[in-house]
């Protein structure tokens, strides 16, 4: 969120290609796991653990469904840019609503008026600019992915014909370990095995597989050694190949080691010990 004074110069000129470049920042610099250390980091100067105070807020189960739509959110591109002042120009008002009809992020002006009644008591008037109907509709949560879907983008997203083959195989293993529930992103399908109405491992429709359970935003490192733990860190990396983002708390891995059996075999062994393993939790 950027703020200016409506009496700015810069407002006009400047704003909204200040507010453009912090999306371009955070669709390249902006992990999930870096959001949540920059959150951990503020609430421990605080002295309140963030986890903590995400559950006393809104419920432990909104805590962490908090994270799953973060983390879905962040992998999308999924954001919303708000531009706040006291008044904006109609110069502002009309690049806002041309940027909100013709790009796939969220961008809205937010007017907040400052007023004082007869008896002297401060009331804030606020409107918002930039949500049309079009917008509404065209920026509008995408509905929940299918089986149909999901291939269908994999095969637009030119994944190779293996690929697509061994997620197949990974989807008909799951749904027979797993609860599978689809995601809601508006580019990229994505399904999850879940268990206990958790994430365990997120497939995406770029062939990517991560796994969910060893995240720092999940509740699965809260109930599983840290040595059973790593031992599955390895076995995945072991058989899928170093994570895409080696540094991320959340790996994602390639599935290419999934295209010839045998490594599906083991894919499917491991899936299995993965399940026990938190099944024991």
């Amino acid at each position: 969120m950027e703020t200016k004074l409506a009496d700015n110069p810069e407002i006009t000129r400047e704003v909204v290609g200040q507010v453009l470049e912090y999306a371009a920042h955070e669709s390249l610099e902006w992990s999930v796991e870096r959001v949540l250390q920059e959150a951990q980091d503020y609430w421990n100067e605080r002295g309140t653990a963030f986890q903590e105070s995400l559950e006393v807020t809104f419920g432990a189960d909104i805590a962490e469904g908090f994270w799953n739509r973060l983390t879905e959110n962040v992998r999308q591109g999924q954001i919303r840019i708000i531009i706040a002042a006291d008044r904006l120009p109609q110069q502002v008002r009309r690049v806002i609503e041309f940027l909100n009809n013709m790009s796939e992020f969220e961008i809205y002006g937010l007017e907040i008026g400052f007023h004082t009644d007869s008896k002297g008591r401060s009331i804030l008037a606020t409107k918002l600019v930039g949500q049309s109907e079009r917008t509404i509709i065209t920026k509008r949560k995408g509905s929940p992915w299918d089986l149909e879907r999901f291939f269908k983008d994999m095969e637009n997203k030119k994944v190779p014909a293996q690929e697509i083959a061994a997620f197949r195989l990974c989807h008909d293993l799951l749904k027979d370990e797993f609860d599978i529930g689809w995601g809601q992103g508006i580019e990229t399908g994505t399904f999850a095995a879940r268990l206990n109405d958790r994430p365990v491992l997120y497939f995406s429709s770029k062939a990517y597989i991560s796994a969910a359970f060893l995240s720092a935003w999940s509740k699965w490192p809260e109930l599983i050694p840290n040595d059973k733990l790593d031992a599955l860190r390895k076995e995945y990396e072991s058989l899928l190949g170093r994570p895409v983002n080696p540094k991320a708390e959340s790996p994602s891995y390639l599935c290419r080691a999934l295209t010839d059996e045998k490594g599906f075999n083991q894919f499917t062994d491991l899936v299995r010990k993965t399940k026990r393993i938190l099944q024991e939790a």
